[in-house]
């Protein structure tokens, strides 16, 4: 279901793809111990592990309206593409392009795109099939490709094969379409881009607001709640597990107690909220209440 959140003059909407089952809890972040699994149950929630105790995901993208032009920071899993998980292999959605309907936009009126890193999950609806091609999705955008994301995706695509290279990277350099940038950059007066490298080697968060920090997204720099109140627990996954956990308690400090608005890559929704300092030295998110979210485009 979309939502959208008014923050200063901007309008953010969330765009909700699927939800799903990811990966056991217990394997997914090492240092977790079944104890400790068993004692957060409750306060995580009955949305965040599945029957056989796997987290539960969400798959989303984040549109930022700005007086200068409409942001999309990530874009999901995408239909038609060769996935190695079964709930990312060759989906035959409609979902996603009815979730823009419902916020009154169409792929036309973006006029930049953000992946906040190369992951098959933020960057599958980058392109769309057009007969035998893939071609850019947003046909009026300009799409921003950190340069060290694109030498990982290459240089794993020549090591042993990576489709998300193919199938919606390499289209969009081909077409003329990306932007590559260093770690930090500007899209616009109202949203920038900074690093936040550990889960690969070039992740990003997106940071909105001109002169305050309105609002972030922070891509994969934490995926469940559990890397909220434990800032160490690094994702299997993670490519340097240490810098991923500095980035974490950077990015942590930095907006625990503010009123900048945390939009998650992958929590349960409603995904969005304020991030507030417990008595332990952890984190959670304070989410937003009812009267602050509007469902759809209103």
């Amino acid at each position: 279901m979309s939502r959208t959140f008014r923050v200063g003059d901007l309008t953010i909407h969330q765009l909700t793809e699927f939800v799903a089952p990811f990966m056991p809890a217990l394997e997914m972040l090492p240092a977790l111990s079944p104890a400790m699994l068993e004692s957060s149950r409750r306060w995580m929630g009955a949305d965040a592990l599945d029957a056989d105790d796997a987290f539960v995901l969400v798959y989303q993208s984040y549109v930022v309206r700005t007086p200068q032009g409409v942001v999309l920071v990530d874009t999901g899993v995408g239909n038609g593409k060769v996935r190695p998980r079964p709930e990312w292999h060759l989906r035959d959605s409609t979902g996603f392009s009815e979730e823009w309907a419902r916020v009154g936009l169409e792929f036309g009126d973006v006029d930049d795109v953000v992946c906040t890193h190369f992951h098959p999950d933020h960057v599958g609806w980058n392109t769309v099939r057009d007969g035998e091609k893939w071609i850019p999705a947003f046909p009026n955008a300009r799409y921003h490709f950190a340069r060290a994301e694109v030498a990982a995706a290459e240089q794993k695509h020549a090591d042993e094969g990576f489709e998300p290279y193919i199938d919606s990277i390499l289209p969009i350099i081909d077409a003329g379409g990306a932007v590559l940038h260093d770690d930090s950059f500007r899209i616009n007066d109202y949203v920038r881009v900074e690093p936040t490298h550990g889960h690969t080697r070039g992740h990003s968060m997106v940071v909105v607001g001109a002169d305050h920090d309105l609002a972030v997204m922070t891509g994969d720099l934490f995926h469940v709640a559990l890397q909220l109140s434990h800032p160490e627990f690094a994702f299997v996954r993670d490519a340097d597990p240490v810098e991923s956990t500095a980035s974490r308690r950077a990015v942590f400090k930095r907006f625990a107690e503010t009123d900048t608005l945390v939009c998650t890559g992958h929590l349960p929704a409603p995904s969005v909220g304020h991030l507030r300092a417990d008595e332990r030295g952890g984190y959670y998110l304070e989410t937003l209440s009812e009267e602050e979210i509007h469902e759809g485009g209103n």
